[in-house]
């Protein structure tokens, strides 16, 4: 699947189906590429086909990693910049026009932006929120950082070409993130 905007969401799902259309409503809204890479088991991908029949579906194996959904995601596009998600972030309306104008206005690498708890979150979903995003909880500092959550991240083509360099094994953010920054690029929030 080739882009035909210079914006492309990729959302990750497995077992989205309780948030996908709130969050694919807010995505659809700023007019950019969405691909939908889904590793579900329950109706996610039957929600996406019926109500946002503009997303591109990519199915995967119940089970794939986030990192392998993104990874699969980010190939199959060709967009200036890729944003990524999953099927369970509810973003604000203006969330992919403004990450795309801040990566634009500021020539960076990557953009990020804050997380919140899970709103449909069992005490298991909560833990592992704070496991994994509690520095990421708002309000956020702004301007440059040494990490960004990929969850809610927006990368520049140009640099992920160069930098992500084990495409077969997905999409660690992490990693990408450390290769970025040795090589003087810099991550904002």
């Amino acid at each position: 699947m080739e882009a035909s905007s210079s914006l492309t969401v990729v959302v990750a799902t497995r077992n989205a189906v309780a948030t996908i259309a709130e969050s694919l409503k807010a995505i659809a809204s700023c007019g950019c590429d969405i691909v939908v890479v889904d590793a579900s088991t329950d109706a996610t991908r039957d929600v996406v086909a019926h109500e946002f029949p503009q997303a591109a579906i990519i199915k995967e194996s119940p089970g794939a990693l986030v990192p392998d959904l993104w990874a699969r995601g980010i190939v199959d596009t060709s967009s200036t910049y890729v944003l990524l998600t999953t099927g369970e972030f509810l973003p604000p309306l203006d969330w992919c026009a403004s990450a795309h104008q801040l990566a634009r206005q500021n020539e960076r690498a990557a953009v990020g932006g804050p997380i919140e708890g899970p709103a449909h979150g069992r005490a298991a979903d909560w833990a592992v929120f704070f496991t994994r995003y509690s520095r990421f909880l708002p309000p956020v500092r702004d301007g440059v950082i040494d990490d960004i959550a990929g969850d809610n991240a927006l990368y520049r083509r140009q640099e992920l070409d160069v930098y992500w360099t084990d495409r077969s094994h997905g999409f660690w953010e992490v990693l990408y993130h450390r290769r970025l920054r040795t090589a003087g690029g810099e991550l904002v929030m």
